[in-house]
């Protein structure tokens, strides 16, 4: 966005908007997310949370029970390694 050319918001070509204020948003519930359940998020672990967040935000549109189905699928047969295996 270019709010000096008064752009505040840009008709992708996909026909999608997208607007500063989906960021903020976005963020907004991120930061609200991470004080109000976990109080702090390692560098290390922010990643994971964030994706987290952004899976939410893309499926916001959805029940919860349409987003467990879609979830169950992502996560089978992975792992989350907190240490790094032994070589």
């Amino acid at each position: 966005m270019n709010h000096s050319h008064d752009e505040y918001h840009r008709v992708n070509p996909d026909g999608t908007v997208s607007t500063t204020n989906s960021a903020e948003s976005f963020f907004s519930l991120l930061k609200r997310g991470v004080y109000g359940s976990w109080h702090h998020v390692s560098r290390e672990h922010l990643p994971k949370y964030s994706n987290e967040f952004a899976f939410r935000w893309s499926n916001s549109k959805i029940s919860d029970g349409a987003r467990l189905a879609v979830a169950v699928p992502l996560f089978d047969g992975k792992r989350l390694m907190y240490r790094q295996p032994a070589n």
